[in-house]
């Protein structure tokens, strides 16, 4: 996929950026049984915003940090005891 020019201001400004080119290849996994303060953890010593929980060595969710924002924190909860498979979004769409 490539833009061929993006709008600024009202004005028309020619670009050319492929896809490939700005994408991020990398892919942190985390398991279904670790706690989402491990997940976190990964997230940023990796410098991402999202895991895949893998279960039994296949993805089954994933898990952003607005994720654990909305449905652990605001909520109150311990990050160290609640499992990354009780809040990650499921199933994945490809």
């Amino acid at each position: 996929m490539e833009f061929s020019s993006i709008s600024c201001g009202g004005k028309k400004m020619p670009v050319t950026v492929r896809v490939k080119d700005v994408m991020d290849k990398s892919v942190v996994l985390v398991g279904a049984e670790e706690s989402v303060m491990d997940a976190l953890k990964k997230m940023l010593q990796s410098g991402v915003w999202s895991v895949v929980v893998e279960k039994r060595g296949l993805p089954e969710g994933v898990i952003t940090e607005r994720d654990i924002l909305r449905r652990c924190v605001v909520k109150g909860l311990n990050l160290e005891k609640v499992k990354c498979e009780e809040i990650m979004s499921s199933p994945l769409l490809t």
